[in-house]
């Protein structure tokens, strides 16, 4: 065989009736469906391969692949019906499918990889595997046909029509929604167990949503009855990590289903095991080890299929849950201001969470009751960690705001990105009289904090060096400092400069949201006063000398000096460079990832690409002084046309002024911040060294698995090296539980986590909402990058794509068109950074890295938070 069709057809790719097809391209053992492409053998018969290499018991068999359809449908002559097609039409093609004989050559393949994979008369059943069955985002359970006990070939090339032509059926098409057409299909052929007990096992409590509880679901005899309802089951929440039974509902089972020589059938259960449980002790403490396990292979929430058959546990299939409800009393919690590059944007460690939660547990707290919006003896849980991720209690604030005269829920939901059920009724707090009074202390308590903020942060900026001297040590100098003498630092630096200034920087960023609230009232009342849109994104843009452009000033003036001189860039200038912004990194804000002074290549590509770039259109200078003109002059045109509302004019101008500099301060404090955090990196990373060394520790990134304070205690002797590995385990299945699931951004019995701008199969015209953040109006290719690591796919004037940026992306910024991301808004970074560059940005875009293709020709409009897609790239234009 011609190896080049062989690779094609690998791939998915359809040839034409002429040679020979492979038997290995058509058929597949399980084992081996891990490997190839998803399309080729769909989401079910890749998660068992999966499986398989895993070491999990699973039921041996074969996958048809998707190659074995296109070829059938080729060689029969069959086009398969458009999007537009009526169930009858539908209807009529499976029909015609069905009725149609098998090429000679392909039936012969089948039906000989039957013979030898079963005994004669073994019972298998066939299965469906399309493509996209078994996704993160929408598992089609019960969609596609599922054909059970057959146990010849005639059966077999019949079963397997079937589930080919279920591809075509009006409820799959239904659950689709208009417009899709059929995708890929594989189908699996797996011998069936002769199960004592089987079931379905949630990782995460789907009903309640707390992810330390599993939810068994079991039955006698075949998992056929569990899944269709057709016989009562029993119900098990187990402690995810103990194995304790936290829950046990026995039904009384007076039927189960079994395989018998026609087929299934229903058959009754003997009187005195109707009432019994399904699983005993043991056998649900197997099973929960075994979906842990699985979950943690994963990286994901899994419903997994089992049954026990012989006194063994078989796996029948894994998918990833794809609907979480959460109960009332888990409150509600929100990842907003964590997600855009921050703490939330991915999984996080225990270290890094531990940091967290120590400066929002001081500075939020605080702020509110220093605000009098919450009594000084109230406790309250203000940080928590959900599938891996660090939450803020989002409850706890909203209880706090409604104190005040004209909180308005929904426009809070709206400022942080919060969606929720159409059907949810926000909570306003009326204006009266009596209401304002009762507020006056709370508003002045604001003034005064606004106050007092700012002259906090110049107050902690004028000593900063000072404080961080003992600890801005260079990496060599760290292994000979005395024991005692890194052991006291390394508590005083986390427990006081890091804390000092994570919750300084934390309250900036409470005093800028709150400015920007009032500042949006004010615009609010400008537009009505006009009767027109204010460009908000402009007269927060120029703000001058922001902290995250200086080292991209630094670096333009390197590469002006190495032009100059004509001096090569060697290796002291890229050490000068990334030591004088040692802080700076690709990810700042995850803990595990090296900064520049570890990252030399990364810095030396930065600036070998900055050096063949003609940086003359981002002069740095010339760029801040025409920003900033704009903003004066976008201003000075507002207050002419308000010339006759001097009120109006004088509240504009207050708290546009004030805005402006919380938003200033923000980015100064963040950078303040990111040094803190190259330190505690820095001085972690030596205990790591020395826990490793004293035989505490098997290697030093495992101190990324444990709390700061539990590396603190093993280095002064007060946690026994054996109780810390037990902690280092933990922490390292929790981190990589949930390493690959895309968590909800709230948590909540009235939140939408669906995507609201329609799904991913969009095209040419398609429209993609998001929030306004830089204004202007740009036309270039995309660029979807899934991390920073692919940034040298970006040429000049692309527009880049992504999930969120941190400040490790500024770089690129000099680079690109437009921006688009998936979260933020007009404070993030992302935001920031594109004003002050001139970038037109659309931010929040749910959705976005799924529904623009990599090289789709879009637009951003900036103004208006819109982005469209003009040109697919797959069209050809």
């Amino acid at each position: 065989m011609d190896p080049r069709l062989r690779d094609d057809v690998a791939r998915g790719r359809s040839h034409g009736p002429g040679p020979a097809r492979a038997r290995e391209s058509l058929v597949l053992s399980l084992g081996d469906a891990a490997t190839p492409d998803g399309r080729l053998v769909g989401g079910k018969a890749r998660a068992l391969g999966e499986l398989i290499g895993a070491g999990a018991r699973v039921p041996p068999g074969f996958v048809v692949t998707d190659a074995a359809l296109t070829w059938f449908l080729e060689e029969r002559r069959l086009t398969a019906p458009g999007p537009a097609a009526d169930t009858e039409e539908l209807q009529r093609f499976r029909d015609r499918l069905r009725g149609l004989e098998f090429p000679r050559e392909l039936e012969d393949i089948l039906t000989s990889t039957h013979e030898e994979a079963f005994e004669p008369g073994t019972a298998v059943a066939v299965r469906s595997s399309a493509a996209r069955e078994d996704l993160a985002g929408a598992s089609f359970a019960g969609q596609y046909e599922t054909v059970l006990n057959v146990r010849d070939g005639t059966a077999l090339l019949d079963a397997i029509k079937r589930c080919w032509a279920s591809l075509w059926s009006s409820r799959v098409r239904a659950y689709e929604g208009t417009g899709a057409t059929a995708g890929p299909m594989a189908v699996i052929v797996q011998e069936m167990v002769d199960a004592e007990a089987s079931g379905v096992c949630f990782t995460v409590n789907p009903l309640s949503g707390r992810e330390e509880e599993m939810l068994v679901e079991a039955a006698f005899g075949l998992g056929e009855g569990v899944v269709s309802g057709r016989v009562h089951s029993d119900r098990y929440v187990v402690g995810a990590t103990t194995g304790e039974v936290l829950e046990r509902t026995i039904q009384c089972k007076r039927a189960k289903i079994v395989s018998g020589p026609e087929g299934t059938v229903e058959v009754p259960v003997d009187p005195e095991e109707a009432e019994a449980s399904s699983l005993s002790g043991d056998r649900l403490a197997e099973l929960v080890e075994a979906c842990r396990a699985i979950q943690l292979h994963f990286g994901r929430p899994m419903d997994v299929e089992w049954a026990f058959a012989g006194g063994e546990l078989f796996i029948l299939q894994a998918r990833p849950i794809t609907s979480i409800a959460f109960t009332p009393e888990l409150g509600e919690w929100t990842t907003a201001d964590f997600r855009d590059g921050g703490v939330a944007s991915d999984v996080c460690t225990p270290f890094m969470w531990s940091l967290y939660d120590d400066a929002l547990s001081r500075s939020m707290p605080s702020y509110f009751k220093r605000l009098r919006l919450v009594p000084p003896d109230h406790e309250a849980e203000w940080g928590r960690m959900f599938f891996g991720r660090p939450y803020w209690n989002l409850g706890e604030v909203k209880r706090a705001l409604e104190r005040v005269p004209g909180y308005d829920e929904a426009a809070f939901h709206a400022d942080l990105g919060v969606r929720v059920d159409a059907d949810f009724e926000p909570r306003t707090t009326p204006i009266s009289l009596r209401g304002v009074v009762a507020a006056l202390p709370t508003l002045l308590a604001l003034k005064r904090l606004y106050r007092e903020g700012l002259a906090a942060n110049r107050a902690f900026v004028a000593g900063a060096e000072d404080r961080r001297r003992p600890f801005d040590l260079a990496p060599d100098q760290l292994p000979a400092l005395s024991g005692d003498v890194f052991r006291e630092r390394y508590r005083t630096l986390i427990s006081e400069l890091y804390l000092e200034t994570e919750t300084t920087y934390f309250t900036t960023i409470y005093n800028t949201a709150n400015a920007k609230r009032d500042l949006d009232e004010s615009l609010g009342r400008v537009e009505r006063a006009l009767g027109r849109k204010v460009d908000g994104s402009a007269l927060l843009a120029g703000l001058r000398d922001l902290s995250h452009l200086r080292a991209m000033k630094d670096l333009r003036k390197v590469v002006r000096e190495l032009r100059a001189t004509g001096a090569e860039l060697d290796e002291p200038t890229v050490r000068a460079f990334a030591w004088r912004w040692r802080h700076r990194g690709r990810r700042e804000l995850d803990i595990q990832e090296p900064r520049w002074a570890e990252d030399l290549e990364h810095v030396c590509a930065l600036m070998e690409r900055a050096l063949e770039e003609d940086d003359s259109a981002h002069d740095s200078e010339h760029q801040e002084e025409a920003l900033h003109r704009r903003y004066r002059e976008t201003l000075e045109g507002i207050l002419a046309d308000l010339r006759w509302r001097p009120f109006l004019r004088f509240d504009l101008r207050r708290k546009l002024e004030r805005m402006r500099r919380y938003a200033w301060w923000r980015e100064e404090m963040r950078d303040h911040s990111s040094f803190a955090y190259y330190l505690v990196r820095l001085w972690t990373l030596e205990a790591g060294r020395r826990l490793v060394e004293a035989g505490a520790l098997e290697r030093t990134e495992d101190v990324w698995c444990l709390p700061w304070r539990t590396v603190a205690d093993l280095l002064e002797g007060r946690l026994q090296p054996s109780r810390a590995r037990v902690e280092v385990a933990r922490g390292r299945e929790a981190y990589r539980s949930f390493r690959n699931f895309d968590n909800p951004g709230e948590i909540g019995v009235h939140f939408r986590q669906t995507d609201p701008n329609g799904g991913s199969d969009r095209g040419q015209g398609s429209l993609l909402q998001g929030t306004a953040c830089s204004s202007g109006e740009v036309s270039g290719r995309a660029r979807v990058l899934s991390s920073l690591a692919e940034a040298s796919r970006i040429s000049k004037g692309d527009i880049l794509v992504t999930s969120f940026t941190d400040p490790g992306w500024t770089p690129l910024f000099s680079r690109i068109g437009g921006v688009v991301t998936e979260t933020g808004g007009v404070l993030s970074h992302a935001a920031v950074i594109s004003r002050e560059y001139g970038v037109p940005a659309v931010l929040g875009v749910r959705g976005a890295t799924e529904a623009i293709g990599d090289g789709d020709r879009i637009r951003v409009d900036g103004g208006r938070g819109v982005v469209e897609i003009e040109v697919p790239a797959d069209s050809g234009g």
